[in-house]
């Protein structure tokens, strides 16, 4: 098997068997926690993903960058540098968050032990996010495959026996946040050590001068996608409470697997992707690129056709008002899909300055939807401002690429075009045939079979 399909392999089996773990335990965790305590922790999380950006500094965005312009021998030297530059600023984050602890316990509505478990969980996810990043781009794809099936194992076993055996009935969700940062914070650990011994300690200010340009806009940017992914959250929680915050937290995590899928094949795509634009190969990657849209097409469609009947043997029926969601975030999705296209390649040009203001602006809209249609749409309210900026968000990339930036873009919108029509057509069929379930899963599987062909027919993903 060569390097690409050795690659993609267990970067595709590595979110297929972490979402097979979500999805065995949503049944668990939902009924277990119920709406409320649910969405609580949902909150909890997004909160965890919002620190774990900022900690960080985000200066694993620069390593597929720093591979282009740095010798591979230099590599492990800069690892070092910008992990330990990451874990400084993290203590002082921590330090901060410690003197200001009265006013973030009232701003976060968490108390002083879940905002504890908050920056230590925090501080491990980066590390993680790290450690991923960089065994992607030194293509081993079965260390991170390694590192993320053990961590979601620990977390998922040490939540249910917290949940089942210690926390009381009205506390339950501090189980699952207690379950959650104990294995991260140890496996953050345990990879800090690595990678560090792996550069012997290395602290070189000209691997930090490097990389601060190029993360510190993605440090906009990270903050930017969270808000956008998850300020839908937030605001339902303060403005129609946990009930509703629990269906559409659960939506949120259900659709995450085409999220992680997607974000397998980006991990997948974007290595060789740069192999190939460094050496001009610009028609190979055309014909890449069409089987990459054609592919991930299908999957989405597939998800779609399928979802309603998956959601209701996964969650209690208290959840299935979530159920008519799905359309809108499929699209969301696709079009977050389309939008790495161009943002792929203004990180390949370390104009990572646009690529935050692009998130920001699309997170300013999803706010000012929310804002408005919430009160009146409730969940569907947010849904549809999500999807809004998510196009909003792939249109702004392809015009900076396309006219602003000072380098050949070898893409255009009839390279995307036709996806964005087959998939829109094909979602909006699917919600019309939702009470067909027998017509949905027979196109589901024909296409499944198509999708399986094309791929065994060039015996490559892309």
């Amino acid at each position: 098997m060569n390097l690409e399909n050795k690659t993609a392999v267990f970067n595709i089996l590595g979110p297929i068997i972490l979402n097979g773990i979500s999805f065995f335990t949503i049944p668990i965790f939902t009924r277990l926690l119920g709406p409320e305590q649910y969405g609580v922790v949902a909150v909890y999380t997004t909160w965890v993903g919002i620190f774990s950006i900022v900690f960080g500094l985000q200066v694993q965005g620069s390593i597929g960058t720093a591979m282009v312009y740095y010798k591979k021998k230099e590599m492990k030297s800069y690892l070092s540098s910008i992990l330990i530059m990451g874990l400084l600023f993290s203590l002082v984050c921590l330090a901060a968050g410690w003197i200001f602890s009265k006013q973030l316990v009232s701003w976060l509505l968490l108390d002083t032990t879940e905002l504890s478990l908050m920056g230590l969980q925090s501080v491990g996810a980066f590390v993680i996010a790290f450690s991923g990043i960089a065994f992607i781009f030194y293509k081993n794809a079965k260390r991170n495959f390694l590192v993320n099936v053990s961590t979601a194992l620990l977390t998922t076993a040490l939540s249910l026996l917290l949940i089942l055996c210690y926390f009381p009935s009205d506390k339950l969700y501090l189980g699952k946040m207690y379950g959650m940062a104990i294995p991260i914070t140890i496996m953050g650990a345990g990879l800090a050590v690595y990678f560090i011994k792996e550069g012997h300690g290395t602290f070189d200010f000209r691997y930090v001068k490097f990389c601060l340009p190029i993360c510190i806009p993605l440090v906009f940017h990270g903050l930017s996608q969270i808000i956008l992914g998850q300020s839908d959250r937030i605001m339902l929680q303060h403005m129609v409470g946990n009930g509703p915050t629990g269906v559409y937290s659960f939506i949120i995590t259900f659709s995450g697997v085409l999220m992680a899928i997607y974000g397998a094949l980006n991990n997948t795509w974007v290595p060789f992707y740069y192999d190939d634009l460094k050496a001009g190969a610009l028609e190979k990657i055309s014909a890449r690129t069409r089987n990459y849209i054609f592919i991930y097409t299908i999957m989405v469609i597939v998800f779609a056709l399928w979802s309603p009947e998956v959601i209701k043997i996964f969650a209690p029926s208290s959840f299935w008002g979530a159920i008519d969601l799905i359309p809108l975030f499929v699209l969301g999705n696709y079009f977050n899909f389309l939008y790495s296209f161009p943002v792929n390649f203004e990180f390949f040009h370390k104009t990572t300055y646009t690529i935050a203001i692009g998130t920001i602006c699309a997170a300013v809209v999803n706010i000012g939807a929310n804002y408005l249609l919430i009160p009146y749409l409730g969940m569907w309210g947010a849904a549809l401002g999500t999807l809004l900026a998510h196009v909003l968000l792939f249109v702004f990339h392809e015009i900076i690429a396309t006219f602003v930036l000072p380098f050949r873009y070898h893409y255009s919108m009839k390279d995307f075009l036709p996806g964005i029509l087959v998939a829109s057509g094909a979602v909006i069929l699917a919600a019309c045939l939702k009470n067909f379930i027998i017509i949905r899963w027979i196109i589901g599987a024909v296409l499944s079979g198509i999708w399986c062909y094309s791929i065994y027919r060039r015996k490559s993903l892309f």
